[in-house]
């Protein structure tokens, strides 16, 4: 019996090693890996389909998901995103989150936090997000870190020159607070500022892993950007803040 190639996957700035062999990923697995494989699992047991199904373990103890067929974008700017996209990713997430308010080692905690709902980690079809993937940085969590981690990502990403402007912006955060039925709004400003601080610092601890695909050259880069975007955020935050309250 023949056996299925296996095709390098591009994207992902952490993990070496990710490919395609079928209808199925491999890649090695995270540190805690255990709590995402039962995720994962829960996931399927309450319905969620947007989500990569785990298969178990292969012989080279990487773990087997189903690939999540779409479009996966590579960086794009805020502005590349239509009213439509950003209110469809973000009822996306709203289910995700209804589906992980049950699921094992939530713990006292509102749900599992998917911890990296960026563009990059949907896959799109036809224009709209179908797949949620990559599930390495989930943790027990609240709402608003997730929440105010997509509203950076999608639509402050970049400041001054995402080709938004201001008002744009914070129209873009009520849709996104609407579209989820997010209540927190007063809090979102402050929780998008400790989510870019949680970055910055995962990012340096990611550095110190073997298997990270970053070079130190790249891993400055991001923690300089990650500083940026937050020195940003504190000019127009008077301004955000009166139109999300």
């Amino acid at each position: 019996m023949a056996t299925e190639p296996e095709v390098p996957l591009p994207g992902g700035a952490m993990t070496h090693g990710v490919v395609r062999v079928g209808d199925t990923v491999r890649r090695p697995q995270c540190e805690n890996a255990a709590f995402v494989h039962a995720l994962l699992e829960h996931l399927e047991a309450v319905g969620f389909t947007e989500a990569p199904r785990f298969f178990g373990v292969d012989d080279r103890g990487r773990e087997i998901l189903t690939f999540v067929e779409g479009w996966v974008p590579e960086d794009p700017d805020p502005s590349a995103w239509s009213e439509g996209q950003v209110v469809a990713a973000a009822k996306l997430l709203r289910r995700y989150h209804d589906a992980s308010a049950s699921a094992p080692g939530r713990a006292n905690h509102e749900i599992v936090c998917h911890g990296d709902p960026t563009p990059g980690n949907l896959a799109w079809n036809a224009g709209i997000p179908t797949g949620l993937f990559d599930f390495d940085n989930a943790y027990p969590g609240e709402r608003i870190d997730d929440v105010a981690y997509f509203g950076w990502l999608f639509v402050l990403n970049g400041h001054d020159s995402n080709g938004l402007g201001i008002d744009e912006q914070a129209r873009r955060l009520r849709l996104i607070c609407d579209a989820y039925w997010f209540d927190r709004r007063t809090e979102l400003l402050d929780a998008i500022v400790r989510r870019q601080t949680e970055t910055a610092a995962l990012i340096l601890e990611t550095a110190r892993r073997t298997d990270c695909k970053r070079t130190p050259a790249e891993t400055e880069s991001a923690v300089v950007w990650v500083a940026e975007e937050t020195a940003w955020l504190h000019r127009p935050a008077e301004s955000l803040g009166r139109h999300l309250s």
